[in-house]
């Protein structure tokens, strides 16, 4: 509560009233720096705990939302092993995009900054590629090829 005004009324002299209102502005600077202070060291300790647990974070990919936890103290990798458990795209296929730039395997969550309730947007295709599917293709055609020579010789 703020304290209770001062009236001149109260004081003898001019001096005592300038002293009393003094002591007073002091007493507010005081409460207000103390008040800083302590909003500060929470702050830091809100900070510190988000980059040091747990977080959730929803991943969008495609046209879906997933609601996935985080744990900073683990590697990016990790992170990306569960989305793959979630959508079925390869790690080395998958690109997460941070705003403020894209999560790297080996990168620190702390240099990407990410935030509880963060929405993080995932590329990437569950299925092999046109280049991947057509040598596979081909690498079959050849051993079919192989295997009916050796029935008809």
């Amino acid at each position: 509560p703020p304290p209770p005004k001062i009236c001149k009324r109260e004081f003898k002299t001019n001096l005592e009233f300038s002293k009393a209102i003094l002591r007073q502005q002091q007493q507010r600077t005081r409460r207000r720096r103390s008040d800083k202070n302590r909003e500060d060291r929470d702050s830091d300790s809100d900070r510190e705990r988000e980059t040091m647990s747990i977080i959730k974070v929803q991943v969008k990919w495609k046209k879906g939302k997933y609601d996935v936890e985080v744990d900073t103290a683990q590697p990016p990798s990790l992170f990306k092993m569960q989305l793959f458990s979630l959508t079925g795209v390869p790690p080395e296929r998958q690109k997460i995009l941070v705003k403020g730039g894209t999560l790297k395997d080996d990168g620190d969550w702390t240099k990407v900054g990410v935030k509880a309730n963060q929405t993080l947007m995932m590329m990437g295709s569950a299925e092999p590629t046109a280049a991947e599917g057509d040598a596979g293709a081909s690498n079959g055609d050849t051993a079919m090829e192989d295997a009916s020579k050796g029935q008809v010789e």
